[in-house]
C-alpha cells in the first residue's frame, strides 16, 4: 500500500533544541499531542542540523542558548551559513538573557519560565492552526 503524505503537516512541523528531558517532554506534549504540531526534538545543535537535512524544512525553531556540545549561538552561526537554512525562524527560549540584536534569524524570544499561552503565541505567528 502507498504511503499517503500529508501536505498539512509540512506548514506544522516544529524543531524543539532543548536539552532538558523534562522540558523536551513538555513542548512535545503541548505542542504535539495537545496542539496537533509536527515536533522534532534535538538535544543540542549538532543534532538539530542534522535533523534539519530531512526534509521538509521546519516552519520554526524553538532554541535553547546553554546547551552542551553545540550551544545556541553557535547553531545560529552554522544555520546562517546554509542558505536553505537561513531563512528559517528562530525563537530563543532562555533564561540568561543573552539575547542581542547581533543574532540573525532569531525571530522572537522565549524567556524561561514562559507559560503555555506564551509558547502558543510565539508559535501560532509561524505555523498555520489545524
Amino acid at each position: 500500500m502507498p504511503l499517503i503524505r500529508d501536505d498539512r503537516l509540512h506548514d506544522r512541523k516544529i524543531l524543539v533544541v532543548e536539552d532538558d528531558p523534562a522540558i523536551q517532554r513538555a513542548l512535545v506534549e503541548i505542542l504535539g499531542d495537545d496542539s496537533g504540531y509536527d515536533v522534532h526534538v534535538a538535544g543540542d545543535g549538532r543534532s538539530a542540523l542534522a535533523l534539519l537535512k530531512t526534509p521538509p524544512p521546519p516552519v520554526l525553531i524553538l532554541l535553547d542558548l546553554m546547551m552542551p556540545d553545540m550551544d545556541g549561538a553557535a547553531f545560529i552561526a552554522q544555520r546562517g551559513r546554509d542558505p536553505a537554512l537561513a531563512d528559517i525562524p528562530v525563537c530563543l527560549m532562555t533564561a540568561t538573557g543573552r539575547h542581542t540584536p547581533q543574532m540573525p534569524g532569531v525571530a522572537g524570544v522565549l524567556p524561561k519560565p514562559f507559560g503555555i499561552d506564551a509558547l502558543l503565541a510565539v508559535v501560532e505567528r509561524f505555523a498555520r492552526k489545524p
